[in-house]
């Protein structure tokens, strides 16, 4: 992979990406590959050295690797910290590096953390954790029971990198701090062991799977009803007859419902006062469209691409 730096950020951000080379050890994949889509990995392996990224592409990690390094500085003495195991899974060597393991103070056992660099809105979204944290740190406890550790309990500490106090007081599911602690429930080895097998299976397959929506980032298409300036209005004075308000009044999965919300709106009316106009919004792959660094040699990206432009022709 070539590193470029097109907006000619200070050297020691070239320098820093130079020199962070991720070593995984005698492993076939790591735990945070598999979790991920097969195809894209299998992708990056075939066009590795056609491939191209940005250092200022790479702030998010860089923010990630401090906040686990000054974390690192304060562990405790019987903490094990950023340790890396290995286990064996369907003839396949896998590998995690684990951030914290904390002992239990009545030596029972160890609560396994995971430092997480997000967003106020990821968590907003999703307060119990991202279903691929659930997965990764599930497999780790795995690999440390193989290792001969025993794990109680699994914790993301959720470093929120632009946590704001406008945001706690604009949304009452705001996070109501910079850091909050998510506890992940641990699965059992019924739902663990046979999950490892069939993510190992995928990566290894001939046939390269497809990927899915949520691997895709897939924002499902909506319908979504804005409101028209009508003559007179003052927002006719201002944008002209019939200029389309920017932000919708609702969104709805169906053009049934949207049908419904508009005649139930105009029968509150008394002269009209409103007018609608219902938009469909076709669905976004939002990580083929901007976030994967081997969509254009995808073939899948390719047809979906294909399909919509059928769609809107």
């Amino acid at each position: 992979m070539k590193i470029t730096n097109r907006n000619n950020l200070p050297e020691v951000f070239e320098r820093y990406s130079q020199r962070n080379p991720y070593v995984m050890g005698e492993a076939d994949y790591s735990v945070t590959t598999l979790i991920d889509s097969p195809r894209i990995n299998h992708l990056r392996g075939a066009h590795r050295s056609d491939l191209t990224e940005d250092v200022s592409d790479q702030i998010m990690s860089l923010l990630g690797t401090a906040v686990h390094s000054i974390l690192e500085a304060g562990a405790g003495p019987m903490d094990i910290v950023e340790k890396r195991m290995f286990a064996k899974v369907s003839d396949k060597v896998i590998t995690g590096q684990i951030d914290l393991m904390r002992p239990l103070p009545d030596a029972s056992g160890y609560i396994l953390c995971d430092y997480k660099t997000t967003s106020g809105f990821s968590l907003l979204k999703e307060p119990l954790g991202k279903d691929s944290w659930h997965q990764q740190l599930n497999m780790y406890a795995e690999i440390a029971r193989v290792n001969g550790f025993k794990v109680k309990g699994l914790e993301v500490v959720a470093v929120i990198r632009d946590w704001s106090l406008s945001g706690v007081k604009r949304h009452p599911k705001y996070p109501k701090a910079a850091v909050q602690v998510i506890d992940i429930p641990i699965w059992d080895q019924e739902k663990i062991i046979p999950y490892m097998n069939q993510r190992v299976e995928a990566h290894c397959a001939e046939d390269v799977p497809q990927c899915s929506s949520s691997e895709r980032w897939e924002r499902l298409g909506v319908y979504a009803v804005h409101t028209v300036a009508t003559p007179g209005s003052a927002k006719a004075a201002a944008f002209g007859d019939g200029h389309i308000s920017k932000r919708a009044l609702r969104l709805f999965e169906t053009r049934r419902d949207a049908d419904k919300f508009v005649c139930d709106e105009e029968k509150k009316q008394k002269n009209m006062t409103k007018e609608f106009t219902i938009i469909q919004r076709p669905s976004t792959q939002i990580r083929c469209e901007s976030y994967c660094s081997v969509s254009e040699y995808c073939e899948q990206w390719k047809e979906i691409k294909q399909n919509q432009g059928e769609k809107n022709d």
